[in-house]
């Protein structure tokens, strides 16, 4: 079995929202969101040439997998602008739906980390993963001074 099967494979059954495959090592993620690909970034693991299957992938994710050295993905549910960055950089995709646009959770308009990414080109992987980590912070102390 290759990476992306395996790693498919975990995702489909499970209710894990992201597996990444590389070889024999796992790594498997119940977080939402972009929050799994940040936290095994954070914590130095190698996912350069690793294969990923995750629940939904939008422009914010795929710069992330592009910043970590993804080599394949699978997606549950893409957007069309993560396909195309995805391609530019040589990352194969496939997937189950492909969508104009990644919503939020309240379902009333774009993805925060969407709206993050936007205007930025395909080359600015660095820059999008800057505003990223910034709009996470942001929205985690919005939460705290909300609880």
């Amino acid at each position: 079995m290759t990476d992306i099967q395996k790693a498919i494979s975990l995702l489909k059954n499970s209710k894990h929202t992201c597996v990444v495959c590389k070889d024999d090592t796992e790594y498997i993620s119940d977080l939402k969101g972009i929050a799994p690909m940040i936290e095994f970034m954070k914590n130095g693991y190698d996912l350069c040439g690793a294969s990923v299957a995750d629940r939904i992938v939008g422009r914010a994710a795929a710069m992330l997998f592009v910043k970590a050295g993804i080599k394949e993905a699978f997606c549950e549910v893409v957007s069309k602008d993560a396909v195309k960055l995805l391609n530019t950089h040589g990352i194969n995709c496939s997937w189950d739906v492909i969508t104009d646009m990644i919503i939020n959770r309240k379902g009333d308009g774009p993805c925060p980390m969407e709206k993050a990414v936007c205007g930025l080109g395909d080359d600015e992987i660095e820059l999008g993963y800057d505003k990223i980590v910034q709009t996470l912070d942001e929205l985690r102390s919005n939460q705290k001074s909300h609880s």
